[in-house]
């Protein structure tokens, strides 16, 4: 089991990325330095966020995703996503 501190959270330096497909390409540049080419995830609270964009871009490297925590209680617009993608209905375009 590996945890990881992202850049700009708990123990880590650097700054906070703006977006959760951020965060997702920092969490490949750690996995890709380790050389790790197939994994597990467990995501919880926003690393579910993070987790849920990596299987999105690399599902062939995912063996298994685990989310836990993803959402707050009653989250306003927790489907608003902030990649540029266009939204329609609440749903991704």
């Amino acid at each position: 089991m590996i945890l990881v501190d992202l850049a700009g959270v708990g123990g880590s330096t650097d700054t906070t990325p703006n977006s959760v497909e951020e965060m997702a390409y920092n969490a490949f540049a750690f996995l890709d330095a380790i050389e790790l080419d197939r994994y597990d995830l467990l995501g919880f609270s926003i690393g579910g966020l993070i987790a849920q964009e990596m299987a999105l871009f690399r599902p062939w490297q995912v063996r298994r995703l685990v989310l836990a925590g993803t959402a707050p209680r009653g989250g306003r617009n927790i489907r608003r996503r902030t990649t540029g993608r266009r939204q329609t209905s609440g749903r991704a375009a």
